[in-house]
């Protein structure tokens, strides 16, 4: 009786290729669907590589999230105007009026104190005005200018304060300032008798004024509003979008949909700030400014970008 013939042996390299096509069979079994797999068999399969999928997808996307986030950006505000200015001494107001005559009727402007006013309220209400019936010209107005500002000044906004400061002054008692003619005086640094003072001598003079302007115009004054944070799109690059807003121990968040405006004044009033300024400005020395003179805007602004000079002429 002869022996069943033997199974011929594989090489390595047969049996390779023998589970590379099992795979490859595998595969498109799966791909052909029940003609190949049973229909359980290929739904598992079939689900399984979806999860994969779905799961793959979930993750590019945190990821992707995680690169775009930025923590200082609000998806709400709880206020937005067009134009927000910080600060209520003359500049501020000023800006809200003439912002207010030229279109933008959505103004708002914010003040760290209970009272409007700052610095402005508080000081001699004097006013260099150009004078050519006293010997002046632009050029001298600019040149005394120059000289008391230890040449510092910025020559071309200096030009332009010296040739509109009768329209600002006419603008002025147009709203009722009154500045009597025998109270004009040649102040200390100016080579002529141009300068103007209120009739009580005092900026509350003005402040009155400018603010029953304000009213008039419905723009309103956020007393007690302390401005914390600017917010812009970059850290330091890009618009800037709103202010972080201090009230009664609360943060609020304010949108300024077409400007920022920052008249805030001063910071003499901070003994650690001016010193880092000038050192010699210690604990000693006392300040004409109002208490409110801290520069905390000041500091916000250099935050996002903004390149504060002549810090030390304080």
């Amino acid at each position: 009786m002869s022996s069943p013939p033997e199974k011929p042996k594989s090489t390595r390299r047969e049996f390779l290729a023998g589970v590379a096509g099992a795979i490859v069979g595998l595969a498109v079994g799966a791909a052909a669907g029940s003609q190949a797999f049973p229909r359980k068999i290929t739904e598992t399969v079939t689900q399984t590589a979806t999860q994969t999928v779905e799961r793959t997808a979930t993750v590019t996307q945190t990821v992707t999230q995680k690169v775009e986030v930025k923590p200082w950006l609000l998806e709400k505000w709880d206020e937005e105007h067009e134009i927000v200015i910080i600060g209520s001494g003359f500049a501020g107001l000023s800006a809200a009026i003439e912002a207010y005559d030229n279109g933008v009727k959505d103004v708002v402007i914010l003040e760290k104190m209970p009272s409007y006013g700052g610095n402005s309220i508080i000081n001699g209400g004097q006013m260099a005005v150009l004078s050519p019936e006293e010997g002046d010209s632009v050029d001298l107005f600019v040149r005394d200018m120059y000289v008391a500002g230890h040449y510092l000044n910025d020559l071309e906004l200096c030009r332009k304060v010296a040739s509109e400061s009768r329209d600002a002054f006419n603008w002025l008692v147009s709203f009722g300032v009154e500045f009597p003619p025998e109270l004009k005086i040649q102040a200390g640094g100016h080579s002529v008798r141009r300068t103007y003072q209120t009739k009580n001598i005092t900026g509350r003079d003005i402040v009155v004024k400018l603010v029953e302007q304000v009213n008039k115009r419905g723009i309103p004054i956020r007393l007690e509003h302390k401005v914390t944070r600017i917010i812009r799109e970059g850290l330091r690059e890009g618009k800037v979008l709103g202010v972080e807003v201090e009230v009664k121990g609360k943060k609020i968040y304010i949108r300024a949909r077409r400007a920022l405006i920052i008249a805030s004044g001063g910071f003499s009033r901070d003994i650690a700030l001016r010193k880092a300024q000038w050192p010699l400005l210690d604990e000693s020395f006392n300040s004409t400014n109002h208490p409110g003179a801290t520069g905390e805007v000041l500091l916000a602004a250099e935050a996002i970008g903004a390149m504060l000079i002549q810090m030390d002429q304080i």
